[in-house]
């Protein structure tokens, strides 16, 4: 591709490539960015305690089974508590 400029003269597709590069580069950088964050809210579960594991899916197999109280609210939660 041939860019003109105000006079007509042809500037270098060089600065097009740059261009294409930087922005290339800064997607490729936001990505990694991405890929950190996501990493850092949502650790593989090999990072949590068995023991942790444990419960938590102790308590899921309670909730499935109907047996866990369920609060529609944490208001009402809280009034449970007191």
């Amino acid at each position: 591709m041939v860019i003109y400029n105000q006079s007509g003269s042809k500037t270098q597709e060089h600065s097009n490539s740059h261009v294409e590069d930087l922005l290339h580069e800064i997607i490729m950088r936001l990505d990694r960015i991405e890929h950190r964050i996501d990493n850092a809210m949502y650790p593989d579960e090999s990072f949590l305690q068995k023991d942790f594991i444990f419960h938590v899916n102790e308590q899921k197999k309670l909730l499935d089974s109907g047996e866990a109280c369920v609060y529609s609210s944490m208001d009402e939660f809280l009034e449970s508590l007191e």
